[in-house]
């Protein structure tokens, strides 16, 4: 009999354990589940997933599945927005969410060191180092343009202490995947006669840069290449230098390479 309650001792024992925490490697657990282990790592379950809104796997114990549910994928999906890439996932009870950063950029930056822009000529497109984006992901990204637009040099005046202003214009067009993006631009150039007896020259405000910046959202889907260029037409304009079509009247984009346009792409989605 003293055998039998000795057994009985050595069973329950286990299972009040159990009842409490559960220690892996310890015998003194700090939670419910306590895995200890310096040179081995926890195994999630390994699965499939086919989209973010899907289950895919199921509850043994129930019609759908327990919210924080954890599982690592395996799959990269073509859903869209809804795609699944490898890693780890947990489900909210209505779609799973990535455990991990979907980090995805590029910056194109003009190459031309100054471009002399001309009311004349018409449309220039402006060089960039990268002329084409394969996004890594699928969904929404943002399109950042930033360009910079100097007009030339004012007609001089002739009335003494007359100071003149003018704006010049021109048009940038981003083309993404064929579709234009279009927006003006519009820089200020100054000059005051000086015809004091002291022998004062002109002074003269050219080439005075105007940053813009143009935003545009795009769903994208990953490993497709899309190309893009950005273009620029200035006007002519009868109070700039020869209308702005020729000499120290034309504009600058880029002035000795101090400032550049680019292009930037940045991944959007969770």
């Amino acid at each position: 009999m003293k055998n039998f309650y000795s057994i009985l001792f050595l069973v329950l024992v286990p299972l009040v354990s159990l009842n409490a925490q559960v220690g892996i490697h310890t015998t003194s657990p700090e939670g419910v589940l306590d895995i200890s282990g310096s040179n081995t790592g926890f195994i999630y379950p390994t699965v499939s997933l086919t989209d973010v809104n899907v289950e895919t796997i199921t509850n043994p114990n129930g019609p759908s599945l327990i919210a924080g549910t954890t599982v690592y994928n395996t799959n990269t999906s073509t859903a869209g927005s809804s795609s699944v890439y490898p890693g780890i996932y947990i489900w909210t009870g209505s779609k799973w969410i990535p455990q991990f950063n979907k980090n995805d950029s590029m910056l194109a930056t003009q190459t031309t060191a100054s471009l002399r822009t001309d009311g004349n000529i018409g449309v220039q497109t402006i060089a960039f180092d990268n002329t084409s984006f394969t996004p890594n992901f699928s969904g929404e990204y943002r399109i950042v343009v930033n360009v910079h637009f100097g007009g030339g040099r004012l007609n001089t005046v002739s009335n003494p202490q007359y100071a003149n202003f003018g704006a010049q214009r021109g048009e940038f067009n981003f083309i993404f995947n064929s579709v234009p993006h279009k927006f003006d631009v519009r820089s200020f150039s100054g000059v005051n006669n000086d015809n004091h007896s002291d022998g004062g020259t002109d002074r003269i405000f050219e080439n005075q840069f105007h940053q813009v910046t143009y935003v545009v959202n795009k769903t994208l889907t990953r490993s497709t290449n899309y190309t893009f260029s950005l273009n620029f037409d200035m006007d002519s304009n009868t109070i700039f230098q020869n209308s702005g079509n020729s000499g120290n009247g034309r504009g600058y984009i880029n002035i000795n390479n101090d400032i550049s346009c680019t292009i930037e792409f940045n991944y959007m989605g969770e």
